[in-house]
């Protein structure tokens, strides 16, 4: 019993990647079953086999793939109806395209359509809880079509079944999947588990297998006519049962469009049928092309100008509820932030496709009779020269598939160059014309979209620049081993068939436009990096702009750290209607914002939109340092994450008292001072120069040589001190011993705080409580509500077994460092006052590296600033 639980208690541990890896367990057991099968297949046959298809063949196939693909609309045409709503039958063709295409391609489980169709429908007015239980029905009723078409397997007596005796198994299994879901979704309480009617009507399941049975009927149909033009004449009969199998094995994978898993079947069972694994490859290949590739490919393009900026919905509110309810059966990771940027990644897509198919263009040998044609209007230099450009232009397209996901304007025009580019080449080459009408397609889609890139460039880390290079070596190595698989070197099957090799790229020409074209485009990718455009100018504001920040600050509220920005050491971000303000100041390619915005509140929210737009669009990262924790909805609904900072001091000045045991040093403290006549005032301002240089030699014994800081923390500047009133106090001689200036917050007089505290060395015990008890005092007196003491770094991040990993470091490092700064000492000297706590956060977007970050601000408040007097 003991080991049971251990072993349940390891799954549990594990189970995520247990549920990872199983698909893959499944593949390997596939694999080690049919590698026998594997072993005579050339490719290079193979290829040639696929470019003997004539363009009736082509067309026929993409006709019958459209009809498969159309069929799938049907799941739409149950849903729409079972949530109550009708749409026009080309709005349902339209997103049943994208989310069957898209589910074909990478779907797990049917996640992908599902939450494709969720997004789709919910854009068109459909609401979110009467679409997921009817997409999760939908989803589970995708199956049953399977399990008729499996019964073909259980009576085919084909060879192949004694090779995969497991999948005979799954076969079973998935023949019995049909009565069991029927029978369990007439079930009422299973029925409102899922958020369905008391149970489902048999007209809905009755057109769910319906729409089913079509689609893997078709699915087969197409794979038939495949079959039917590489001369392969199997029946249908035998057919439907060895895809039946071949689908039992793709599906009980898990893996996208039951990739590796539904092919080796397929090659082992069309090699019983006595077809060689040459031809079986290239059906498996045209099979793939045509019905997963290309419509995924016209998938892309409608999913493009579904996604539109001004329109693009929250992923992470719309996709949740389908997502919770699939992560109970199988928990993917991952899949949702694709649909959230599904208009980009589209466009993106396409681009790379491009890239992609010019370089297997470039790969495999030209159509000899167009070819021959071509060669009567071009030489055979200007062609192979062509073939070279193919390839250059291939790999550019796919590193710049990156700049147009991200959206940056330059890769955009760069991109439309090189597809035009492409669209010569291609045609110079070899008469590529279905490669040249894609690339034509692709530049249409992407010329409507310009509205897309406003971004001037994009940060570009050494991940993004090993990714890129790892990238081109990938596909420069894979356009090299498919080129050497087809020329006349390496296949006796070309010599056989007395094809011109005059027509022919050899094998040290591949080598050749490879090398060439990789380093032609890491030469490029360097040459961007060189010209991009520098950061941007963060200009400080000069005395006008400051005269009108003071009378704007007249007008609206600020917060405890709004005066800093008089210092002059920030630049300022207005709203477009001018109704709020963001001060920052811009290190390396980071701009961090002091705190939050200070405004109206309705233009507060649109000041943190504005200013991740502009920080986004100028390739730059938006900090907030020192966020409020009422605020923390605005930046999480603009994708930023929260690193504690510390707490924040503040006390209620109105109830602050002396009284009582625990304070009584405080006590003794004033007392001591006010008994040997030491005395407080609050100087205003002018300031005459004499007073001034007093206080600056306070400053510079207090600094001993120290560095001033800035940005959050003032230093001693004199037009900065010239502002507000000095809080001072002097010994009974009329020496100044210690200062402090004062802060208003710009919130009608409730609030006020302190930036410099400094005295001298020769201070008596004490200095700091006594100017401390008589700020809390003056500020009461003067009808203030509330005295911030500052912050205490660290406090109380971190503490929680359950805190972030980030949070938890930055505990240890609080308590280690303790001995050296005294973090702890901050936060227990400033308890004597009776502050509440109140938490401050830095705001950072997803995927910055939050050390690096933290990093770079440190430093940035420690550099002394341009503008100190």
């Amino acid at each position: 019993m003991n080991r049971l639980a251990l072993i349940a208690g390891l799954l549990r541990k594990y189970q995520k990647w247990i549920k990872i890896l199983i698909p893959f367990a499944i593949f390997a057991v596939i694999y080690l079953q049919a590698r026998d099968v594997m072993r005579g297949i050339r490719p290079e046959v193979a290829a040639h086999l696929l470019l003997r298809l004539n363009g009736m063949d082509h067309i026929r196939l993409l006709a019958a793939s459209v009809i498969a693909i159309s069929l799938m609309s049907g799941y739409d045409v149950i849903l729409t109806r079972m949530a109550g709503h009708r749409f026009r039958f080309s709005t349902l063709w339209r997103v049943g395209w994208i989310a069957n295409s898209f589910n074909n391609m990478m779907g797990f489980a049917g996640l992908t359509g599902s939450s494709l169709r969720l997004m789709l429908y919910r854009k068109r007015g459909l609401p979110s809880e009467k679409l997921v239980p009817k997409l999760i029905f939908l989803s589970a009723s995708m199956l049953t079509g399977l399990s008729v078409l499996s019964v073909f397997t259980l009576l085919d007596s084909s060879p192949v079944r004694s090779e995969f005796p497991l999948l005979l198994i799954a076969s079973v299994a998935i023949v019995f999947y049909l009565p069991v879901l029927a029978g369990t979704l007439r079930i009422p309480w299973i029925s409102r588990r899922l958020g369905l009617d008391e149970k489902v009507g048999w007209l809905y399941i009755g057109g769910t297998v319906l729409v089913s049975i079509l689609e893997w009927t078709a699915a087969a149909w197409v794979f038939w006519n495949v079959c039917g033009m590489l001369h392969i004449g199997l029946s249908l009969r035998e057919l439907a049962g060895l895809f039946g199998l071949a689908a039992a094995a793709g599906v009980i994978s898990m893996l996208p469009g039951g990739a590796g898993s539904f092919d080796i079947v397929m090659l082992a069972g069309l090699q019983t049928y006595g077809v060689d694994a040459d031809r079986a490859l290239a059906v498996l290949l045209l099979y793939r092309i045509f019905y997963y590739f290309i419509p995924f490919l016209f998938g892309l393009m409608l999913a493009s100008f579904e996604w539109l900026p001004q329109r693009e919905a929250k992923p992470e509110v719309l996709l949740k509820p389908v997502w919770n309810k699939w992560r109970l059966f199988w928990n993917w990771p991952g899949k949702l932030v694709l649909m959230g940027v599904a208009g980009n990644t589209a466009l993106a897509a396409l681009v790379f496709s491009s890239g992609f198919i010019l370089l297997m263009s470039a790969a495999l040998p030209s159509i000899l009779d167009r070819s021959q044609f071509l060669h009567h209007w071009f030489t055979l230099h200007t062609m192979k020269v062509s073939h070279h450009f193919t390839v250059l232009v291939g790999l550019l397209l796919i590193v710049l598939s990156n700049g147009i996901r991200r959206q940056v304007r330059r890769a955009y025009y760069a991109t439309l160059v090189l597809l035009a580019a492409g669209v010569a080449f291609s045609l110079a080459k070899g008469l590529n014309v279905e490669e040249a009408a894609f690339l034509v397609t692709v530049f249409i889609f992407l010329w409507m979209s310009k509205d897309r890139f406003r971004r001037k460039d994009i940060e570009f880390t050494r991940k993004t620049l090993y990714g890129l290079l790892f990238t081109t070596i990938a596909m420069t190595f894979l356009y090299i081993l498919v080129g050497l698989n087809t020329t006349p070197d390496s296949s006796r099957w070309f010599t056989h068939h007395h094809l011109p090799y005059r027509y022919l790229i050899d094998k040290h020409e591949h080598w050749r436009a490879g090398i060439i074209a990789l380093f032609t485009t890491w030469l490029s990718i360097f040459a961007w990096l060189l010209l991009r455009p520098g950061k941007p100018v963060a200009p400080l504001p000069d005395g006008l702009q400051m005269l009108t920040l003071r009378e704007w600050l007249n007008k609206h509220h600020g917060n405890f750290v709004t005066h800093l920005l008089f210092l002059g050491d920030k630049s300022l971000f207005w709203t477009q209607d001018g109704k709020a303000l963001i001060a920052y100041r811009r290190t390396g390619r980071t701009l961090v914002a002091l705190g939050d915005p200070i405004g109206e509140r309705d233009s507060v929210r649109q000041a943190v939109l504005e200013f991740r737009q502009y920080a986004d669009s100028h390739a730059c990262k938006p900090v907030f340092y020192q966020v409020r924790p009422e605020n923390l909805p605005l930046y999480h609904e603009n994708g930023f994450r929260f690193f504690k900072l510390g707490e924040e001091g503040v006390t209620d000045v109105r109830s602050f008292q002396l009284t009582g045991r625990s304070k009584s040093d405080l006590r003794a403290v004033k007392n001591r001072y006010e008994r040997e006549g030491y005395t407080f005032e609050i100087a205003e301002p002018p300031f005459s120069s004499l007073l001034m240089d007093q206080l600056r030699g306070i400053s510079d014994e207090w600094l001993e040589g120290r560095p001033e800081k800035g940005f959050s923390l003032g230093w001693f500047k004199e037009s900065y001190l010239q502002l507000t009133g000095i809080a001072l106090l002097r010994d009974p001689t009329g020496r100044i011993l210690a200062f402090a200036n004062l802060m208003p917050s710009y919130d009608d007089r409730q609030s006020v705080s302190i930036d410099l505290m400094r005295y001298r060395h020769d201070s008596p015990n004490g200095i700091m409580d006594c100017l401390f008890l008589h700020l809390l005092e003056w500020s009461k007196s003067q009808g203030f509500s509330r005295f911030n003491l500052g912050m205490a770094p660290l406090a109380n991040v971190g503490e929680s077994a359950f805190s972030h990993r980030s949070e938890r470091l930055a505990h240890e490092i609080y308590r280690r460092a303790n001995r050296w700064y005294r973090f702890a000492g901050i936060r227990r000297y400033k308890d004597k006052f009776d502050p509440q706590w109140e938490p401050r956060f830095l705001a950072y977007p997803g995927g910055a590296s939050l050390p690096f970050l933290i990093w770079r601000i440190t430093r940035m408040i420690a550099k002394i600033p341009s503008t100190r007097e």
